[in-house]
Formats: structure tokens, C-alpha cells, sequence
């Protein structure tokens, strides 16, 4: 009874201490660089101590497929530092003892259907399924995810959105082509970046059919009666999956990799722009012409805008940082930011003619850069029969008004924009108010809110 005690108090004071820590260290402001260091020097960078042991460890962890030269990446300094402070504070005994602890938490919740968990559900059985739903999806995300998309975004639908992708592709480059104030170098290495850019729609390769399903888990062996131990053994299929492409020269790096992600997104270290699976349902996609360049159109034309964002611009076409942009396009450039910017303040506010910031404009400028694109790619398409350019139920909506209408729609949400985002609001209105097209669709009068006479325009 007394060591079982004793063993009760280390493991609370071992968790309370490990909780504050956690607080503590992301409340902390002023530590926003990300630490990149070999993981043999891990004892030495975030332990503070020298030899080898974790570097072995992790080695026979991984049978060799993670050796020393392989770089560790901390995102901010917030895990480095609550690393240093776990090894520099707890006896490694206790940290044992709670880590175990831990994992025999996690595990009982496989094996025991009482077992409390983190869903807010009554009943204890419907606990139990959602717990069953989450490991599973964690470690055979492709097959999981699978059997509901497959029958909802088919072959067809991630057809039509590649096709869409490269329609809008084509159109923007035409833009950039034609821009008027970008300088023959400057406009040379941005045609070539974004020609380079490579653009993933659709599923992720083990996924896009039941074939290539079967061949990727083809070392998967048939489950069993115990879900733990079915649990562990796609566990370790997993995670050699990924050890095993770590370990390849050069490593390779996925970016479609997560089938729940309902999001598009732009990798700038990788020049990939991904509009994944998820997305290409209605009401994004797969109705009329209208909502799916409004919607999942624009979307992928915003990320692949990021590309020249304040800070992606500033690397060439080979992803190397450097300054490449003239000087009279980097002025002309910024004279664009800051006049989109001062658009989304409002006419009444004083005009803010600070420097182009990442934080402050990137995400909105991605917003604005692609539309003009978007919507020469869109016009295209109002050829078809009119039957398919109206959504029954709205018919009393033009197609072009539909169009602007997915534009905003996709922005509404009870709640609130991350802090590199601009309010929802002006996610919608501040890129219509400068199109001449939106006011033309909705008759606005000139010199109206959304029909200014001073309108901002790209390239």
C-alpha cells in the first residue's frame, strides 16, 4: 500500500508539474523561432548533456531508419523549451513512471468500454465507438476515410476540379504575362515559379483507388478479435510508412498526406498548392459552374497566389531566398499592397503606409491576386446551355451573381479569423468592392460602398 502511494504522488506531482509547465511555456511571448538541429545533437541542444543515447535509442526505435543526420524541426521554441525544462527538473525515474502511466491510460481506453474518455457523450457504448472511430482513423486514415469519399467524391468530381485547376492556372498566367508594371526579370522568374508550382487535387496516391488501397496495406495482415492488437499492428505499419519515406536520399516529403483536412493550402518551401478530396463536395463543388469557380476555384486560386505573398515572393522560381524583383516592381508591388490594404479599412480610416507585412497582408493579398484569373477562367464557362448555369431553388439569381455569392458564402462562420486572417467580412467585401464585374452582376451604383470610383487593381 505504501509504494503504491508513493508511486500515486509522483505520478500527480509529475502531472501537475507538467500541466503548469505547458501553460506556462505557450503563454510565454516572445519566442517565435523554430530551432532546426540534428537529432544527435539532441543530448546537447535540449538536454544539456553529451553522448549518444538518444540518438541509439531512437536509431534501434526505428530499425535504422532514423539515423543522427536526420534534422529535427521544433515549430517556435515552445517544445524545445518545455523539453529542456522536463529533463533539466524531473528525476528521470519519476518521468519514467509517469510516461508509463500515460501509455497505460491510453491503452486501457482500447480494452476497457467504460473507460472515461474525452468525448461528451452519455452513453458509454457510443464513447466507445467514437474512441474505436478515432484510433483507427490515426493509423489507417486512407482506408477509414475511404469508404465515405470514395462514394462521394468520385473519380469524375476529382476530374472536373483538376480540369477546373488548370483552366484558372492557365488564366493567371496569362495575367502575370500581361502585367503592365511587372519588369520583363522580374516577370521572367515569376512565370517560371509559378509554371514550376506544382498543383495536388484530389486524393492522396494510397487512396485514389480501391487497388491502390489494397497495395499500400498490402503488408497489413488480416484483423482479428482484439482491437488492441489489431490497433498496434496498423500502428506500426503506419509509422514505418512514414520512417521508411524519411529514410529514403533525398527524404521524401508528402503534402497531401491528411483526408480529413477540408482546407486548401500552399507549401511554400515546396512550391505545392494542394486542394484536397474533402473539399470537392457540395456546397463547394460539383454543381454548377458558378459556385465551384466561387468556391473551391477560389480557393485554389488564393493559395496559389501565396506564392507571391509579402514573404513567398521573396523566393525565385528554384525556392532559393533572394531578391530578384526589381526595384521598380518590388515599388509597385508594395504601392498595391498598401492600396488593398488601406481598401479593407474603409475610406474613413487614416491610410496605413507601413512596409508590406506578412501577418498583416499576405493572407488578404492572396485573396485579391488570383480573382481577376478566376474570373477570366469562370467567364469561359458561361458558353454552356443556360440550363446549367442556374441552381434550382435560386433561379432568380444570375449565374454571375451566384458566382460572387460562393465567393463570400465559403466565409461564413460564428467564429473568428486566426490573427494572420482578416475578418470575415472583408474576406467578402473588400476583393468585390475593387472588381468592376461584381458591381456590374448586382447593378451597384457608382461611388456605393461596393462600387467605389477609386478602385485597387493587381497585375
Amino acid at each position: 500500500e505504501q509504494e503504491k502511494h508513493n508511486m500515486t504522488t509522483i505520478i500527480t506531482t509529475v502531472n501537475e508539474f507538467l500541466i503548469k509547465l505547458c501553460q506556462k511555456v505557450v503563454e510565454d511571448k516572445g519566442l517565435p523561432e523554430m530551432p532546426i538541429f540534428l537529432l544527435r545533437t539532441f543530448e546537447k541542444v535540449v538536454m544539456h548533456a553529451s553522448g549518444d543515447l538518444w540518438n541509439s535509442y531512437m536509431r534501434a526505435l526505428t530499425e535504422g531508419a532514423l539515423p543522427g543526420e536526420h534534422y529535427v524541426a521544433f515549430p517556435g521554441n515552445y517544445v524545445n523549451r518545455f523539453l529542456r525544462t522536463v529533463f533539466d527538473k524531473l528525476e528521470r525515474d519519476h518521468l519514467r513512471l509517469w510516461m508509463s502511466w500515460d501509455v497505460s491510460i491510453q491503452l486501457r481506453q482500447m480494452v476497457v468500454h467504460s473507460a472515461p474518455g474525452s468525448f461528451k457523450i452519455n452513453s458509454l457504448q457510443e464513447q466507445w465507438g467514437q474512441r474505436c472511430l478515432k484510433h483507427t482513423f490515426e493509423v489507417l486514415q486512407y482506408a477509414a476515410y475511404s469508404v465515405y469519399l470514395h462514394t462521394a467524391v468520385t473519380n469524375k468530381t476529382v476530374s472536373n476540379a483538376r480540369a477546373m485547376v488548370e483552366k484558372i492556372t492557365h488564366s493567371i498566367g496569362r495575367r502575370i504575362e500581361e502585367s503592365s508594371w511587372l519588369e520583363d526579370t522580374t516577370k521572367k522568374v515569376a512565370l517560371r515559379k509559378f509554371t514550376k508550382m506544382e498543383r495536388i487535387v484530389g486524393y492522396p496516391e494510397p487512396a485514389e483507388s480501391a487497388q491502390s488501397l489494397q497495395e499500400y496495406y498490402a503488408n497489413l495482415k488480416d484483423v482479428g478479435p482484439s482491437f488492441i492488437e489489431n490497433w498496434l499492428q496498423a500502428s506500426h505499419v503506419s509509422a514505418r510508412k512514414v520512417l521508411d519515406r524519411l529514410a529514403e536520399n533525398p527524404p521524401v516529403i508528402k503534402v497531401n498526406t491528411n483526408m480529413s483536412l477540408v482546407n486548401a493550402l500552399y507549401q511554400p518551401m515546396l512550391n505545392t498548392m494542394l486542394v484536397p478530396a474533402a473539399l470537392l463536395t457540395p456546397p463547394f463543388f460539383g454543381t454548377i459552374p458558378a459556385i465551384d469557380f466561387g468556391s473551391v476555384g477560389h480557393l485554389a486560386a488564393h493559395e496559389m497566389m501565396h506564392a507571391f505573398d509579402v514573404n513567398s515572393r521573396k523566393r525565385d522560381d528554384n525556392l532559393i531566398s533572394r531578391d530578384w524583383w526589381t526595384a521598380r516592381s518590388a515599388e509597385e508591388y508594395n504601392k498595391r499592397v498598401l492600396c488593398f490594404r488601406n481598401s479593407a479599412k474603409g475610406g474613413g480610416a487614416a491610410h496605413d503606409l507601413s512596409e508590406p507585412d506578412d501577418d498583416k497582408d499576405s493572407e488578404m493579398m492572396s485573396d485579391v491576386l488570383g480573382l481577376p484569373g478566376l474570373l477570366d477562367a469562370y467567364a469561359a464557362e458561361t458558353s454552356l446551355p443556360e440550363s446549367l448555369l442556374h441552381l434550382g431553388g435560386l433561379e432568380r439569381y444570375t449565374s454571375d451573381q451566384l458566382f460572387f455569392v460562393a465567393f463570400c458564402y465559403k466565409w461564413c462562420s460564428n467564429k473568428r479569423p486566426g490573427r494572420r486572417y482578416p475578418d470575415f467580412s472583408v474576406r467578402c467585401n473588400m476583393p468585390l468592392k475593387n472588381t468592376p464585374e461584381f458591381a456590374s452582376a448586382f447593378s451597384c451604383s457608382e461611388d456605393s460602398p461596393m462600387n467605389p470610383r477609386e478602385k485597387c487593381s493587381f497585375w
